[in-house]
């Protein structure tokens, strides 16, 4: 009897540490992920775990994660803050930098950024000037006046200056990349899409000192 209890014991025990031990032998820096060296701060709060998506509007490789993101912020966990940074390997992408900020200015992110991804890679329209964001916008329901002042206004200019600015301090090389907490960088082209956002779970309870 005594015996059965201790085989119970170990049995329960394994349950418990064998998922974690798992993750860690198969998650590797450099191999699955790779370390943010110095790592960027993103927030003051140490309650919450920073979750960013760098993509590009025009990246088709972006558009095509799309579904992956969606399906994994229907289940992230409650303590992590989701959010998009785009970034400007060329100089005439700023504009898409804009975009993204001009539409979260006017109240339309959200349907703003599922539409540009459309009007480029289902639609075929492009988007790399400031004439054709403003019909774009004005799809969404944007007036010309309100789009213009808002898209050249002081305050799209400054969080489009800070976000190039993160976006060079993260070291992206590629896109998408998922970074979490500015400490590290996942990206599907070396991983592949399907194991993205276990490597990225792995990381934020990393974080969350669970491993």
């Amino acid at each position: 009897m005594q015996r059965l209890k201790k085989v119970i014991f170990i049995l329960c025990l394994s349950i418990v540490v064998t998922p974690g031990t798992l993750w860690a032998a198969n998650y590797q820096a450099g191999i699955d992920y790779e370390i943010i060296n110095p790592p960027v701060q993103i927030t003051s709060d140490k309650g919450h775990i920073e979750v960013i998506e760098v993509y590009s509007y025009s990246c088709p490789h972006c558009f095509r994660f799309q579904p992956d993101i969606e399906q994994w912020l229907e289940d992230k966990p409650e303590n992590v803050n989701f959010s998009s940074l785009q970034v400007m390997f060329r100089p005439e992408w700023k504009n898409y930098v804009k975009l993204y900020y001009t539409a979260e200015a006017l109240g339309i992110q959200e349907q703003a950024h599922q539409a540009a991804f459309a009007y480029i890679h289902q639609r075929r329209k492009a988007l790399d000037n400031e004439s054709q964001i403003q019909k774009f916008f004005e799809e969404q329901g944007v007036d010309a006046e309100r789009f213009k002042k808002t898209f050249n206004s002081f305050g799209v200019e400054s969080k489009t200056k800070r976000a190039i600015k993160l976006v060079k301090k993260l070291g992206i090389k590629s896109t998408p990349t998922i970074v979490v907490n500015g400490k590290y960088r996942v990206g599907p082209g070396k991983i592949g899409p399907e194991k993205v956002f276990k490597v990225v779970d792995y990381l934020i309870a990393k974080e969350n000192k669970l491993l």
